[in-house]
């Protein structure tokens, strides 16, 4: 007898329930980091004595998970956990010597933000973000050569 008036009362409750605004939300993410001569990305040209050597970024990604917390209509509060990797490739040249070698290698890095996001209305539906905030990030790599 108690299990079946637990049971009404829970179904009773349930179908009565309202829902509430989640004020919380998770998100996932990811940024692709493509190389550009346009935005000066580390790409290094440098002479040592009869050596040439070239530093140049390849394509790499960052990916990871966004917590945001709603304040009110206008403000959020983020943070979450980033996991960035930036592949490399450095070349070195001895015109003297006939040495013409490369190798590839990647950095690893871990990215903690905590952001303040304030939204304005563009439109009737779209909104636009502005964000304000510190990271901490960890480098996390040895560097693994091959090649």
């Amino acid at each position: 007898m108690r299990n079946k008036l637990l049971i009404l009362v829970l179904a009773i409750g349930f179908f009565n329930l309202n829902g509430q605004n989640t004020r919380t939300t998770f998100g996932l993410q990811y940024k692709p980091i493509i190389p550009s001569e346009y935005f000066n990305s580390s790409h290094i040209n440098e002479s040592s004595g009869d050596y040439n050597f070239n530093l140049s970024p390849k394509y790499s990604n960052s990916f990871g998970m966004v917590l945001r917390n709603k304040i009110n209509k206008t403000f959020s509060i983020e943070s979450g956990l980033n996991y960035t990797q930036r592949n490399y490739k450095l070349s070195i040249s001895n015109n003297d010597q006939n040495v013409n070698d490369f190798t590839t290698f990647g950095m690893r890095s871990y990215e903690l933000p905590v952001q303040l996001l304030t939204y304005v209305r563009a439109s009737e539906f779209w909104y636009l973000n502005v964000a304000f905030g510190i990271s901490h990030n960890v480098l996390a790599s040895d560097i693994l050569s091959s090649g």
